[in-house]
């Protein structure tokens, strides 16, 4: 499965992580090829830091890429996400990781 966590979303905009949700499934599906959004579990934790203000850090875990370009892949998706979130929150300096790591074990295994 999936996991996108996203930190230090201010809490004002909660009313926008829905569009957010949905830009990101689309990313990922465009760029992953991946058919099924139901394994694509995304969490948002409150920025609960009053000393890190407009810090957006996301983390994509466990992205599944059936192909040779897996570098290339990364890098457009953390991009298309990165920009994604730039045009909801213009005001946040936002990082991007995406980590293609598929040996995980869990209890479907």
């Amino acid at each position: 499965m999936t996991i996108i966590t996203i930190s230090g979303l201010p809490k004002e905009y909660d009313y926008k992580i829905d569009i957010l949700a949905t830009l990101i499934i689309e990313d990922i599906k465009e760029v992953s090829k991946l058919k099924d959004e139901n394994n694509i579990k995304i969490i948002f934790l409150p920025d609960l830091s009053s000393e890190i203000k407009n810090e957006v850090i996301i983390e994509i875990t466990n992205l599944y890429i059936e192909c040779e370009k897996i570098q290339e892949i990364r890098q457009i998706l953390a991009m298309q996400i990165g920009k994604a979130i730039s045009i909801i929150f213009p005001d946040s300096n936002i990082e991007c990781f995406v980590s293609t790591n598929q040996y995980d074990w869990s209890p479907e295994s």
